[in-house]
């Protein structure tokens, strides 16, 4: 079976890249709270964040697998370990 993955970004008109995932592709929003918002994107999750001009989107991207909290916790530790700042 395959996770879910996380990806965030930056969208310079979050209310038209909310119609594409809604009208077009069909996808559910989870949270929106007008500067941001999640899409239910096919059993993974996209959350896109309003373009700002103190946010660019270098500063915010990421993306990464949906862990439960042991999984999140192993992953933290091996990272740490290994002396990766997260």
């Amino acid at each position: 079976m395959i996770k879910p993955f996380h990806l965030s970004f930056v969208a310079p008109d979050l209310n038209q890249a909310k119609e594409f995932y809604v009208n077009v592709l069909d996808c559910n929003v989870g949270r929106d709270n007008g500067k941001w918002l999640d899409i239910l994107f096919f059993g993974h999750q996209i959350t896109m964040h309003q373009e700002q001009q103190s946010m660019k989107a270098k500063a915010i991207d990421h993306f990464g697998p949906v862990l439960n909290k042991a999984e999140w916790l192993a992953v933290a530790e091996k990272l740490s370990s290994n002396g990766v700042d997260f």
